[in-house]
């Protein structure tokens, strides 16, 4: 636990001056709520930060990237590609059953299509980074000494360890994506977060790597950001918003927890 802490204080520290730097050309100012615009310039330059800190924290620890599941295979970078696919599948399917309800519809035009051609290899780009960075934290550093430290306490079973460790790690990914935006718009999405990230955990569990975590993380962001930057998803209001997602997010309504909840189940039985 303490390990994380440090961890946790030193990434923010190192970053602090960074923040500044930046923040100041971006025009943000702490505790401001950053736009979209500064959001991405901030969030990667905290991210470029962790890989590094984590290699150094894992090697004088005496481990490697390997224990906190990432490999440099081609098995690896496939699976990272097919969770990518059926990231964009799954909701595909999703957006198209709510479709077919009635319950939400495509504003997609000539000019929006293009705009959407020009901004998805960008946003791609910056969801694999991104979504890399936090499995390789979320799902990999932090749980790996959860369990470590859980795995010490008498009496407490190798399943109750696996089960409190991701839990807790992904509670703290969930609650880590308040300060990013208004706590009105993050609030509600925090259960589904937190079931992400468990359907994340799930998916390192079942493959014994980050790979198809990586992917599917990915895919999400990717697909979720493009139809977002040129806003091709809109509310009929046929049915209430947290059916459908509070604010428009995914993650805040009943429809995207069942979403999750299945694909849960679909990588439990594969």
């Amino acid at each position: 636990m303490l390990e994380i802490i440090l961890f946790l204080v030193a990434w923010l520290l190192l970053w602090s001056p960074i923040a500044l730097i930046l923040g100041r050309k971006l025009q943000w100012h702490f505790p401001q709520v950053p736009t979209p615009a500064q959001k991405i310039p901030l969030v990667l330059s905290l991210y470029v930060l962790a890989p590094p800190m984590l290699w150094g924290m894992a090697r004088r620890s005496g481990q490697s990237f390997a224990d906190f599941g990432w490999r440099w295979t081609i098995d690896f970078a496939l699976e990272a590609l097919i969770g990518l696919a059926l990231a964009v599948l799954s909701l595909i399917f999703l957006w198209g059953l709510e479709r077919l309800f009635g319950w939400i519809r495509f504003v997609i035009d000539g000019p929006a299509l293009k705009n959407l051609a020009q901004a998805s290899l960008p946003i791609l780009a910056v969801a694999i980074a991104i979504s890399t960075v936090e499995e390789l934290l979320f799902r990999g550093f932090i749980p790996e000494a959860l369990m470590t430290r859980f795995g010490q306490i008498d009496g407490l079973g190798s399943g109750w360890v696996v089960v409190l460790a991701l839990g807790l790690a992904n509670l703290v990914f969930a609650l880590l994506h308040l300060p990013w935006d208004r706590w009105q718009t993050v609030v509600p999405q925090l259960p589904g977060l937190w079931l992400m990230g468990l359907v994340l955990s799930l998916a390192c569990l079942q493959r014994g790597d980050l790979g198809l975590a990586i992917g599917l993380h990915a895919g999400w962001v990717w697909a979720i950001a493009s139809l977002d930057t040129v806003q091709g998803i809109t509310d009929t209001g046929r049915v209430p918003t947290w059916v459908t997602g509070v604010h428009g997010y995914l993650l805040a309504g009943v429809m995207g927890l069942i979403f999750l909840a299945a694909v849960g189940g679909l990588i439990w039985m594969w």
